[in-house]
């Protein structure tokens, strides 16, 4: 269990991380920050798009729907300050889990439980006018269960592998 994730998994009984890529195809923000290296900045200093990333803390998730809400609204505002590649870490709910294998399923039953909330994440993804446009969804992977969704300016891969990247 990865350090980051005990905390959490005490705070949320019967939810595994697990880690999804997201990229973002397009034009690059009108407007762009650009950061003189010979110039500090000051902790108090801040542009409208550092407020923007500034949200007061958020609450821990107690379902899947309000990790894909979260995971969502932190792509938007990414998104919006001009990160254009994007990886997200999602608690899944265990679904199957055993007291001996949280997933006997193994990674094809992981990827049960993710098809839903990386489905609401990118159609609410779609509503962002810079990325609308339509998804072709693909399983790279059988065995893996690397699944892709792939559009003009849009791209999101599921369980990634080194193998399977090249197809992108």
């Amino acid at each position: 269990m990865h350090a980051l994730e005990r905390p959490v998994r005490q705070a949320i009984p019967n939810c595994k991380a697990l880690h999804t890529s997201f990229a973002f195809l397009g034009h690059p923000p009108r407007t762009s920050r650009r950061c003189n290296p010979r110039k500090r900045h000051s902790a108090v200093q801040s542009t409208q798009a550092d407020t923007e990333l500034e949200q007061p803390t958020h609450r821990i998730p107690q379902d899947a729907d309000s990790v894909a809400q979260q995971a969502l609204a932190a792509c938007q505002r990414a998104f919006k300050a001009g990160v254009r590649r994007q990886q997200l870490e999602l608690l899944l709910p265990l679904i199957g889990a055993t007291d001996i294998d949280d997933w006997p399923g193994g990674v094809r039953q992981q990827f049960k439980a993710v098809l839903p909330m990386v489905e609401s994440i990118l159609q609410g993804l779609k509503g962002t006018p810079e990325l609308q446009g339509p998804l072709q969804a693909s399983i790279w992977d059988q065995g893996d269960a690397v699944g892709a969704w792939l559009g003009d300016k849009l791209v999101a891969v599921v369980f990634p592998t080194p193998e399977t990247l090249p197809q992108g």
